[in-house]
């Protein structure tokens, strides 16, 4: 797409989020925590992909909350500060960042963000937004 971010909809921005969401569940389904840090080529492009996609995430969430408050103000419960905080700490702190912090969020977060966004996603669609 060739839109700039305050051009995309509150949909567009979650659907997005979900794409990244799908990336991150797809590659670390079937993956053991020992597995996602081994050290060979597969496990850093992983690792990568993971950061890669968090940071898509980081940025769709500072976008709608940047575009679209009345989508902020209606879903409090998607912690929208959060994943761009994280998204910052990644992309401006790559040379600190703390790859267990990923996996646990990989694991334990991104799953719950996901039913928040799927259930956010489907309010809207159902809304024609």
């Amino acid at each position: 797409m060739t839109a700039r971010p305050g051009q995309f909809t509150a949909l567009q921005l979650l659907d997005f989020m979900a794409e990244a969401i799908a990336r991150i569940r797809e590659d670390t389904a079937e993956l053991s925590r020992d597995e996602f840090f081994t050290d060979s080529k597969a496990a850093r492009q992983l690792r990568d992909a993971a950061v890669l996609n968090i940071g898509v995430l980081g940025e769709a969430a500072g976008d709608l909350a940047a575009h679209h408050p009345d989508f902020v103000l209606n879903h409090p419960d998607i912690p929208l500060r959060d994943i761009k905080d994280m998204r910052n700490r990644l992309f401006h702190g790559y040379h600190s960042v703390n790859m267990d912090i990923v996996w646990s969020s990989c694991k334990k977060d991104i799953p719950a963000l996901e039913v928040l966004i799927e259930r956010a996603r489907t309010e809207l669609a159902s809304q024609g937004l």
